[in-house]
């Protein structure tokens, strides 16, 4: 009888178990990483763009404007530790200006998310590492994040990495 019990639990668990298909599982996107070593201020790496600067790029310039198209305009800055303000992007490319901590050569990990009300997406993953301070980050192509009745794609910065640091965020649409 407790054969017969035994052999029944685990015939059914074999048989009614929840398998999945290693294709189902959703594997964490592999960061993309920029290395600074002194020897260039940009990379390029498939639609990302990550400029070294040696100024603060939160400090009004010529790239301001007011909301017009062709030219990058400025949604507002965030300072945080794990995640940052949420910032609207109406499509095409979008800008994110980073402050790191003086003296602070560690490898920052960041998510470029966008917010739904369920969940939020990972757009980006991507990894800075160098000497500097002052970097900007530019995502070409985004306008397929567009959603909503709105139509537009509610973006916000994730650090993974250094724990405990903060930074501050500019965010240009």
């Amino acid at each position: 009888m407790k054969k017969k019990l035994i052999f029944g639990v685990l015939l059914s668990g074999f048989l009614f178990s929840n398998q999945v298909e290693a294709a189902e599982i959703e594997e964490e996107p592999k960061a993309i990483e920029f290395k600074f070593d002194g020897t260039t201020d940009e990379i390029i790496k498939e639609n990302i763009i990550v400029r070294e600067l040696q100024h603060n790029p939160h400090v009004f310039n010529e790239r301001v404007s007011i909301m017009g198209a062709g030219v990058w305009d400025y949604l507002g800055e965030s300072t945080f530790s794990n995640e940052s303000s949420v910032f609207p992007s109406n499509g095409g490319d979008y800008m994110v200006s980073l402050i790191h901590p003086k003296d602070k050569k560690a490898k920052f990990i960041y998510e470029l998310k966008e917010q739904d009300p369920l969940w939020s997406s990972t757009v980006e993953r991507f990894t800075i590492e160098g000497p500097g301070e002052y970097y900007e980050v530019e995502f070409r192509g985004i306008s397929g994040w567009l959603d909503g009745d709105d139509n537009q794609a509610e973006f916000f910065l994730s650090k993974l990495a250094p724990s405990f640091t903060t930074v501050s965020a500019g965010f240009w649409d």
